[in-house]
């Protein structure tokens, strides 16, 4: 959903689907990255079954990409809740 309106000064904001937004994280695959997509998944705020599916529909992965994705989220959704 876009947003653009008086009050956000002519920039466009992007509010992302929880699960559009792990997948860009996934794809960055940064540290910091896979540990918020892991809270994600620990909190149920996006699950790994919906995740896989988006995955599947990224362009320009390839399928060395889409590799690498799922195994992101067959590791982060199976990983153990580390403490803060």
């Amino acid at each position: 959903v876009a947003v653009d309106n008086a009050n956000t000064n002519g920039f466009r904001g992007l509010c992302l689907s929880p699960e559009d937004l792990a997948i860009s994280k996934l794809v960055a695959a940064r540290p910091k990255d896979l540990d918020f997509v892991g809270v994600l998944l620990r909190e149920r705020i996006v699950s790994p079954a919906a995740l896989e599916a988006l995955a599947s529909r990224v362009p320009g992965l390839g399928a060395a990409g889409q590799d690498r994705l799922l195994a992101h989220i067959r590791r982060l959704s199976s990983a153990p809740m580390r403490e803060p």
